[in-house]
């Protein structure tokens, strides 16, 4: 009877909690871009130079209400969101490069105003050649890597030393057929290194960390760009990975219902958003929160 009860459960929170993640999914299909050139062979869509949207107060209270569920089941959420390219793209105009910069900034603080840990990638962007493709939304194998040890610093985890880290790249490197502005037409070869991460063994009985996201960190359904055991390495921690195409609200609530996410074996739910995520979209985390709590048994009311 308790198996059937828990099953019944989680059936009620699919059907009220993720039909409501699902509406408004459409909305983040990805726009037919009008691409701007850019020196260095930089392409931006509108995207690369939009605003991050920054939450408002309803936007943050449900914010807030999704970071108490995850606490009280004993995990803490931590928002890796990458720079919008434009922040970082040479030959942006420079008040319109700081502006990108400043709303970027004030979504973070808006993010830990809610109790997230929100990491702060600009430092690193800044510090890399290469943290972005030039041609493509995604950050490249390097840009992951320095959000992993970005990662491990702010939240005291710590595996390989950052300087081992960026000394296993190999010289090597492996291709990436993007797209102008990452979903239009014209796709550019750009390569990206291969880095020989050290074999980290984490304890078996360890704290894990769960990865959840959209192609940032599952790109072409294999990891391609190494996230996963570019974070494993740098904390030290086992990683699982919980990925969903372009929508990160539907993958954060698959991650929701998954057997895992009530196992207890995770005490860092790190979701990596899109610096287009919009933030603001109260009514999807409002879902977000009844499904933790219908998933858990509770009412999904605070």
């Amino acid at each position: 009877m308790v198996r059937k009860f828990a099953g019944s459960r989680r059936v009620r929170a699919a059907v009220f909690g993720l039909a409501g993640i699902l509406i408004g999914g459409a909305a983040l299909a990805c726009p037919v871009p009008e691409a701007r050139d850019l020196e260095d062979g930089w392409v931006l869509d509108p995207r690369d130079a939009a605003p991050t949207v920054r939450p408002g107060a309803a936007a943050i209270d449900a914010w807030a209400g999704l970071v108490a569920r995850l606490r009280n089941d004993g995990k803490v959420l931590v928002v890796l969101v990458p720079p919008p390219r434009g922040a970082v793209a040479p030959g942006l105009a420079e008040a319109e490069r700081t502006g990108l910069r400043h709303t970027y900034r004030e979504t973070l603080d808006a993010m830990r105003a809610t109790g997230a840990i929100a990491v702060d990638l600009l430092p690193a962007a800044d510090r890399s050649v290469a943290f972005h493709f030039r041609a493509d939304p995604h950050w490249t194998t390097e840009g992951a890597l320095e959000s992993a040890i970005s990662l491990a610093d702010a939240t005291g985890r710590r595996g390989v030393r950052p300087a081992d880290l960026r000394l296993s790249r190999s010289g090597a490197s492996m291709s990436l057929t993007g797209a102008m502005g990452g979903c239009g037409a014209g796709p550019r070869r750009e390569d990206t290194p291969i880095y020989v991460l050290p074999d980290v063994v984490p304890p078996r009985a360890g704290p894990r960390i769960a990865l959840v996201g959209t192609s940032f960190v599952d790109l072409h359904r294999r990891d391609y760009l190494r996230v996963q055991p570019a974070i494993r390495a740098a904390t030290g921690a086992e990683v699982d990975l919980h990925a969903h195409g372009s929508d990160p609200f539907r993958a954060m609530a698959r991650y929701l219902l998954s057997p895992r996410s009530d196992e207890g074996r995770h005490d860092l739910v790190v979701w990596v958003l899109p610096p287009w995520t919009d933030f603001d979209a109260g009514g999807r985390l409002d879902a977000l929160v009844g499904t933790v709590a219908m998933a858990a048994g509770r009412e999904p009311n605070l």
